[in-house]
């Protein structure tokens, strides 16, 4: 199931590490807060951790964050997880001056 909506994206960063085998693993995990995540006991929203290819930092590196932002995804019912599949429309919250 296709899944596009407006997020507010914290932030993210790359990960690389070798596991008990030897085996590199990269990749990126994302930061973020979705209108439709409430707290289960208590107010607010829950924010959301998730995970994405490495090759999908490069497009995303330099762009300034926190940012309210289009997600667009698939939903996966055999394991009920949203496999995203980019951001887009960025609207960076904070103005960098630099």
């Amino acid at each position: 199931m296709n899944v596009e909506k407006e997020v507010l994206l914290l932030g993210m960063s790359p990960y690389s590490f070798k596991n008990d085998d030897g085996e590199l693993i990269e990749g990126l995990t994302v930061h973020y807060v979705a209108p439709d995540e409430l707290l289960e006991n208590g107010t607010g929203l829950k924010p959301i951790k998730a995970r994405m290819d490495i090759a999908d930092y490069n497009k995303y590196q330099f762009q300034e964050l926190p940012a309210l932002c289009t997600l667009k995804g698939q939903f996966q019912l055999s394991n009920m997880k949203l496999n995203i599949l980019s951001f887009s429309n960025f609207k960076p919250l904070f103005v960098n001056e630099k």
